[in-house]
């Protein structure tokens, strides 16, 4: 039976959250004010500062200041998120990521590997038949294919448990004809192919031929053809 086997290319990527921390000073610096000479910041106003200018040059001076009634200061809601939010967040971010990322990893296995698997010679109904062989259900055919053909079958047991009705029969010779067979004799002779859609099967049930000492042997190339030799 050949079989597709699926393997999960787990591609892990580090999620690294870096914080960027900016810190923003703010300076505030009495400077000459426009239109204003230099003389007028000498021992005449003692170098007097009202905020971000010098007091003469606002009216009412420094007075109005002090009388100046103060502006309700209003506390800004802080825009930071909390520990947890910021916890959270980043858990999302990560769920998302490797959501992103084992997309990428199902269509890694859904990808084009190019592989070359023995052609095999049979017959079928007297004309030629061309297979591959992937799968044995025990150990021995499984060693001996791989061991004749130089490309590994993998061992599967549980097609031992396939009911018999899901079965086509193959003939494999043991002696005979050298040629392309399992055995090293002629070809394997099949019950059925994929033209067969009422009756065929990919999984086979081995029927051992051996011919009889004395006898000579020929190439068969069907099912009746082994009966009646």
């Amino acid at each position: 039976m050949k079989s597709i086997k699926y393997f999960g290319l787990l591609l892990i990527l580090p999620l690294i959250t870096m914080a960027l921390t900016t810190n923003y000073i703010i300076e505030a610096d009495a400077e000459k004010g426009q239109g204003v000479p230099s003389s007028s910041y000498g021992s005449k106003n003692k170098g007097i500062v009202c905020g971000d200018r010098l007091c003469s040059e606002i009216p009412g001076g420094k007075d109005a200041i002090k009388n100046e009634k103060p502006m309700p200061s209003t506390t800004p809601k802080s825009s930071m998120t909390s520990p947890k939010s910021e916890k959270m967040e980043d858990k999302s971010m990560s769920s998302m990521q490797d959501q992103t990322e084992l997309g990428s990893v199902l269509k890694l296995s859904r990808a084009n590997v190019p592989a070359t698997i023995p052609l095999h010679h049979g017959f079928y109904n007297s004309g030629d038949v061309f297979y591959i062989i992937t799968d044995a259900s025990e150990q021995k055919h499984a060693d001996l294919i791989t061991e004749q053909q130089g490309w590994k079958v993998e061992l599967a047991p549980l097609l031992a448990n396939a009911p018999k009705e899901a079965l086509s029969t193959t003939y494999f010779f043991t002696n005979g004809v050298k040629g392309d067979g399992i055995h090293g004799f002629q070809g394997q002779v099949f019950t059925t192919t994929p033209a067969q859609t009422d009756t065929y099967s990919a999984l086979t049930s081995h029927v051992h031929v051996t011919w009889n000492q004395g006898a000579t042997p020929v190439v068969l190339k069907s099912e009746q053809e082994i009966m009646n030799a």
